[in-house]
Parts: C-alpha cells; structure tokens; sequence
C-alpha cells in the first residue's frame, strides 16, 4: 500500500507535468521514489516525463521498473511496447503488447498497435487477425451504447487498416468491403464532428482506396487494355511488384499484335504508354536505373510517333515521359541531366507546373540558388497557392541569405498546408541559425509531428539538444534520422560529433572511458566515410576526412591520421578542384563554387597535418623535405635546389677566381652561405626541439544542405 506522503508527492508532480514544468515533475517522481522505492506508479509516472522529452532508455528503464513491481501493470508494459516501437525494435515491442493483452483482452490500442508491428514486418495474416479483433471489439462496445467519436474513429481505422492487409495479401474483393466499412464510420465521425482533422484524411485515403478497388473488380483481365488498365490501377494502389508482372504480361500481347500485323502507330502509343508506366512502378521501387531506361524507351517510341502525327496528346504524353525522366535522374544525383530533361518537357509542354517546380529543384540541388527562385517564381505565376512550390522558393532565398523573405515564404507553406512538414523545419532551421531557439525548438516539433521519418527535423531536434547539453537524447535523434536517410554521412557525423561532446563533458582525458567513446566516435566516422565515397557533396566528404584525422590523432593513431588529413587536404586543392570542373557539365556554376571555395578545413588541416608530421612521427630531415604532406612539390624543389648548391659552390669556387676575376668572393662567404644552405635543410630537426601539444578547437559540423527531391511534390510520377 503506497503512503499518503508519497502520492501527494506524486500528485504534485503530476500537476507540475500538467503545467509543462517537466524537471520539476521528475524532481517530484524521485522523490517519492526515494521515500518508497517500491511505488510501481511513481515509476511509471517518472517513465511517461522521460518519454516526454524523448530520454527514451531512461523511460524504459523506469517502466521496467514498474512491471517488475507489480508485473500485472498493463499501461506501463502499454509504454514498454510504444518506446521498442518507436526505436524499430519489433519484435520486443510485440511481446510487451502481448503482456497487455494478456492482462486486459479487451484492451483495443494493444491490438491495434500490434497489428500495425505485424504488418510492417509483413506478417500478414497475424496482422489481420489483430485487426479483426480490434472490429470485434468495437463492434460490441458501440453495440452496448458506447457509440463515442472516439470509438467510432477507431472502429474506422481498423476497418482501413483491414483493407490495407487483405491487399497485401490479394484479397481484392474483401480489401474494397473493408474500405466501404471504413468510409461509412468516418462519415459518422464526420457528421457529429465537422472539423475532425483525423477523420477527414482517413476518409480522404479510404474513398481513394475503395474507389481503386472499385475500378480494379472492373478491369477487363483478359485483354491488353484490360491488362494495362489492371496495371495502373495496382501502381495507384502501391503494389508494384505486381504492377510489373501485369505489364509484363501486356507486352507479351503487344509483341504478338506486332508480328500479326504492321506495327501501327496505334500499337506504338500503347507501347509507349507501357514503357513509360513501367518505368514509374519501377521507380516507385527505387529501381531507378531500370526505371531511366523505361522511360527512355518511351521517349523514343514518343519521338517516333511525334515524326508520323504531330498531334496534341502524343506531345504532351512524350513531355510527360521526359519529366518522369528527370525525376529518376534527380533521384540518381544526376542533376545536370535531370535539369536539361525538365527543360526538354517544358519545350513540348510549357504549362505544365509540375515541371516548372522540378525544374527549379535540380537548379537548386545544382547550388544555383538565383536561377532556382527564378523558376520558383515562375512556377508561382501557373500555381500561386501550392504550399510545395512557396517551400522551394524559401530554401532558394534562405541560401542565398535572403533570411526575412525566405521566412515570408516558409509561412506562407505552413499557410497553405498544415499538414506538410518540410517548411515547419526549415523555418525552424532558419530560426535556429538566428539565436531563436524557443520559436526554432516549436517548429521543429511541428514537423516532427507531422513526420517522425523527416531528416532534418530530427537533426535539428538533435542540435537542439546538444545546445541543451542532453548529449544522449541529442545521439538518439541524430541516430533515428541515419535508419531513415540511409544514404547521407551527414547524420553520422553529427552522431559522431554529439559522442565527442558527451565524452569531453562525462571524462577526463585520462579515463579509460574517454578513448573508448573517442574510439566509438571513430567508429562512427568511418562509417560515414564509407557512405560519402557515393555522396555528391564533396565538401562533406573533406569534413568527415578533417574529423577523422582529429580523431584518430587524439586517440593515438597518428599514421593513420595523417592519411586522413593528407585525403582531406588532396580534396581541397585547387587542381583536383579543377578536375572535377573539367568533368562537370555546368561549368560556369562549378567556376563559380571554385572562386568561393577557400574552405575554413583547409588551414586547420594542414596546421593538424603539419604538427603531426613535424612533432609525433618526427622523420629524418631528409624525408621531412621529400615526404612532406604539405607543400610537397616546393619542398622538394627547395631540397634538390640546396643539395645541388652546396658541392656547386664548393666545387666551384677556385675555378671562378680565374674565370670571372671581378668577382671577388672570399672563402668566408661562400663558407657561411654553404653553412646557412646545410642549415636550411637540416632545419626540420632543429624545429622539433618544440613539445608543446597543439590546440585545436573541434567545430561543429556544417549546417544540413539537402537536396530537394521529385518526390515532395508529387511522389509516384506521372501516368
């Protein structure tokens, strides 16, 4: 039995949580937990303020202590079970649910979730019965008289849900009943509560469904139209595995109607059309290579077509084609090409908005920020009210340190659609830059809510933190936005940089616990290394080169640090600058970069390089001016020019006496000028008689440039 003193104390915690003072709450939790450790609920109080602000270990580790208490406490295993969720940890998340459900068979958000759990990891079946009892549920409760918008939203959702299951598993005609089910309970909701957020974009994506199902049951199977119509309808509905068998069986039918008769300029379009929607199944699998050469073979059929009938509609279908090509370009980092295939689309089909805002993205990605707003604007004059189009003209402006306007703009985004994340991020990267954190922190968490998946809300959720102190909680936010953007160094590097932190602020630099989390934070950098090799920015690759060396150098690898650091430095010279001018196709912008491009990495690099070099591996004075990692090519020519000089002059002098007898020039000088030359080159030992430690102040890493992709605006490509 828990004292009266302990759950006054508990209550006043609560009421401080009530109040958003969370510190103090915890404050509260702790204390009851200090006067009876064995209070079940003080800890799970305490595991919902850590959730709160996303100290997710702790949390759990403070709910395991509620069930191990009292092991009958559902809400706290409820808790366990959301937190292995969140974390990607599956298979622990479905046991804590189970625990739930074995305490309280009736309880629906148990069910619920664990059907979401088996569902992504495509159980199937399993997930379908989870749904199923969820309906069961439901059903009776609002059978009983509990017919709340609640229950009925919920009721709603697992019918949806349903459908969702029963496609993946080629239950076509039972997944259109669910979503019938799933839009009469929302118009329910909708009926009592007009302004039901949830319910009206639940009922938005249900009538989508069941009217793609509808069109699906009525799809002729049999022939060739019937099959392509079969093929978009299963693109629409995100089966595209699917979707390629069926046009696979379509072209089939083509090829045979080829050899039957001549190939029509009728057969030629339906092929087209074919190839091009092959090519965007395939690309809504990240297939993009494959996806290119569909859409290539499209164009061509397109081209062939335009030379016979020059009509309207096959312009406009090949102008399609070549913006679906410039998407998968984008996708590939090909921006050049993708931004020369948009302008092609403009060319047959000038109107066309889509193609205008994808246009201004690969100039974007391209770094030209002035064109970029050019085209933004011009997209604007066509479609004055798209929230993704004012979003693009922000992060134009916002780079090209147009900081107010690229406000105005973001807003006007958030305006538009409340429902769209990138916008709240970047106006609270913007804010963030400018000392504003309480504002950046608010709409950081906006577009975190929107969408727990959004890179840069969860790294800048993670700078905030670190500008907190809460170095951990910083590392989980920066590790969550690595699983979701699996290609980009940069949330490794900011993984790596909060360890840095978090060990210079828990050790001394004598712990053996510090060079453990220095060699984790190695760990981490080699990792994002590798992942930069294919990444386009090579100004983050020479970051990374640049922390790797500070790293390995402060845990005692100098060699390999000064490999790092030469790699770094070899990347920011001037002539492999120039290289990759010669090899880039926009010429003029890459010229551009190059004249601005005298990066802050390079004098710290060699000042690291050349302290290591000169003071920790120590070479002989001879390899110090032939091996030197810095200004190896004057140091060489400087070593071969002295070693030629002196035996010269020594070799010399009683030769020029009779030669040239104008010059005088004694044996003292030539004495004292052999002397300075021996000196100069012995030079590099005399230098090491310094020991004291550099000092090298680590700064954080550059600010987030990410692209911007094909896929915000309109993500499964144009049929």
């Amino acid at each position: 039995m828990t004292s009266i003193d302990v759950l006054r104390i508990i209550e006043e915690g609560d009421k401080f949580l009530e109040n958003g003072d969370r510190e103090k709450a915890l404050e509260r939790y702790d204390e009851a937990i200090s006067i009876e450790k064995q209070c079940a609920r003080a800890w799970y109080k305490k595991g919902n303020t850590l959730s709160k602000i996303n100290e997710d270990d702790k949390a759990l580790e403070a709910y395991e202590e509620a069930v191990s208490i009292r092991p009958g406490y559902a809400e706290a295993w409820y808790e366990i079970g959301n937190i292995h969720s969140s974390l990607k940890r599956y298979e622990k998340a479905l046991e804590a649910y189970e625990k739930v459900i074995k305490i309280n068979s009736k309880c629906l958000e148990a069910h619920y979730k664990k059907g979401n759990i088996l569902s992504n990891l495509k159980r199937y079946k399993e997930a379908l019965k989870a749904y199923e009892k969820v309906i069961e549920i439901c059903g009776d409760r609002l059978k009983a008289g509990k017919k709340t918008n609640k229950m009925k939203l919920t009721y709603a959702k697992a019918w949806y849900k349903k459908g969702n299951v029963l496609g993946n598993l080629k239950e076509d005609r039972e997944a259109l009943e669910a979503y019938k089910k799933a839009v009469e309970f929302y118009d329910e909701v909708i009926n009592e509560e007009k302004d039901n957020v949830e319910a009206l974009k639940g009922k938005r994506a249900a009538v989508s469904k069941r009217d793609k199902y509808d069109e699906l049951e009525e799809s002729i199977r049999d022939t060739t139209g019937g099959l392509y119509k079969r093929g978009n309808i299963l693109c629409d509905l995100g089966r595209y595995e699917e979707t390629l068998k069926v046009y696979k069986e379509a072209v089939k039918i083509f090829k045979d109607k080829s050899r039957a008769d001549e190939k029509t300029n009728e057969i030629r379009l339906e092929c087209a059309e074919l190839c091009n929607s092959t090519g965007i199944a395939l690309y809504n699998l990240k297939r993009y290579e494959e996806a290119l050469r569909a859409y290539e073979e499209a164009i061509k059929l397109y081209e062939e077509l335009k030379a016979d009938e020059k009509t309207e509609e096959i312009k406009l279908k090949c102008a399609k084609a070549w913006y679906n090509k410039g998407n998968a370009l984008d996708d590939l980092n090909r921006h050049d090409e993708a931004l020369r295939a948009y302008e092609k689309a403009l060319e047959l089909d000038p109107k066309d908005a889509f193609v205008w805002n994808n246009k201004g993205a690969a100039l974007y990605n391209l770094g030209r920020y002035e064109d970029a707003l050019k085209v933004y604007e011009k997209t604007l004059e066509l479609i004055p009210e798209n929230a993704y189009v004012w979003n693009g003209k922000g992060a134009a402006l916002y780079n090209l340190g147009r900081f107010e306007e690229a406000s105005r703009a973001y807003e006007k985004a958030i305006t538009l659609n409340r429902e769209y994340a990138s916008p709240y991020a970047n106006l609270g990267e913007l804010l963030f830059a400018h000392g504003n954190l309480e504002n950046a922190s608010e709409n950081i968490d906006r577009a975190y809510n929107l969408d727990e998946k959004h890179t840069l809300a969860l790294l800048m959720k993670g700078k905030i933190e670190i500008e907190k102190e809460k170095y951990d909680s910083a590392i989980k936010f920066f590790q969550k936005a690595a699983r979701f953007d699996l290609g980009n160094p940069l949330s490794l590097l900011w993984v790596a940089y909060a360890k840095y932190l978090k060990a210079e602020s828990s050790f001394s630099k004598e712990d053996k616990a510090y060079q453990e989390e220095i060699f984790a934070v190695i760990r981490e950098l080699e990792r994002a290394y590798d992942l930069s090799k294919n990444y386009p920015q090579k100004k983050l690759r020479t970051c990374i080169l640049y922390y790797m060396g500070y790293f390995y150098y402060k845990h005692g690898d100098i060699f390999t640090a000064k490999e790092r650091l030469e790699e770094c430095m070899k990347l920011e010279s001037k002539i492999e600058k120039l290289k990759e001018l010669i090899r880039s196709e926009s010429k003029i912008e890459k010229l551009k970069e190059l004249i601005r491009s005298e990066s802050s990495i390079k004098p710290r690099t060699r000042e690291l390089l050349n302290y290591i070099w000169d003071y920790k591996i120590k070479p002989t004075w001879w390899r110090w001016w032939w091996f030197s990692p810095s200004y190896r090519y004057l140091k060489k020519g400087l070593f071969l020019i002295s070693l030629i000089l002196i035996p010269s002059l020594l070799l010399f002098h009683p030769l020029i006496p009779g030669k040239w007898p104008w010059i005088k020039v004694g044996w003292s000088i030539y004495s004292i000028i052999v002397l300075l030359l021996i000196l100069v080159l012995l030079s590099p030992n005399i230098g090491k008689i310094k020991v004291k430690e550099i000092e090298l102040e680590l700064r954080s890493p550059p600010t987030f440039e990410f692209f911007l992709s094909p896929r915000e605006m309109e993500p499964e490509g144009d049929l």
